[in-house]
């Protein structure tokens, strides 16, 4: 199977597919790009600067994404059946409690079911682990049009297992603002990229782009 580092690929050129073209493209850059983003690179604001700044860059370009709706969902799911977008999501969380407001991070892979609780070092971030049903009935729309945690959080990230391993992200995909995509450089193969992306937009979900992951920290000093 031809691997995303090395391999010729074509992708769809719609809008959607674009991020992903350029994640793909960028891991076989001598300096990849720690960010494929769906919306145009901006500057972000010089008081985020001290934050993590890739999360920051991520949130600043999807930003005018998340005000359409009370509140912004955005969930991250790894390509990989056998990936992980924790640190990706945990880091964008941060960086939206920091500028945006009252952020609520759902790990979405554990089974464990417990109340939002604040975290120790991050004001405005909270942590809760839901799955099933149980998230589903969080992020459905309520009579006037918010949900659940609509009146407690300005954003709802949701850190999911991959649309290849399960059906979580699939299922909450058209209840989120948008979904973006992790994608392990040198290890995520075309087909899978491919086959998430399918399964997220079939069900009617929106996909924000592709953030390159597991870049060396060599390659981007060089």
């Amino acid at each position: 199977m031809e691997r995303v580092a090395r391999g010729e690929c074509v992708l769809n050129a719609a809008p959607h597919m674009v991020a992903l073209q350029a994640a793909i493209d960028a891991s076989r850059g001598a300096r990849p790009s720690a960010i494929s983003p769906a919306l145009p690179a901006q500057a972000p604001p010089a008081a985020w600067r001290d934050n993590d700044a890739s999360a920051m860059s991520l949130l600043w370009r999807i930003r005018t994404r998340l005000t359409a709706a009370t509140p912004g969902i955005v969930q991250f799911a790894p390509c990989a059946a056998d990936g992980s977008a924790s640190a990706v999501a945990h880091g964008f969380a941060r960086a939206a409690a920091m500028t945006i407001g009252r952020t609520l991070l759902i790990n979405a892979r554990e089974a464990a079911t417990g109340g939002p609780l604040p975290d120790a070092y991050v004001p405005r971030l909270y942590h809760q682990c839901i799955s099933g049903s149980i998230l589903f009935g969080l992020l459905a729309p309520q009579q006037g049009g918010l949900c659940v945690a609509g009146g407690m959080f300005s954003v709802i990230v949701l850190d999911q297992p991959s649309p290849l391993a399960g059906g979580g992200a699939c299922i909450t995909a058209p209840l989120c603002s948008g979904t973006i995509l992790t994608v392990d450089a040198g290890a995520t193969d075309l087909a899978s990229i491919k086959s998430a992306a399918g399964r997220i937009t079939s069900l009617g979900g929106a996909i924000f782009g592709a953030v390159l992951a597991g870049v060396p920290s060599w390659v981007l000093v060089q």
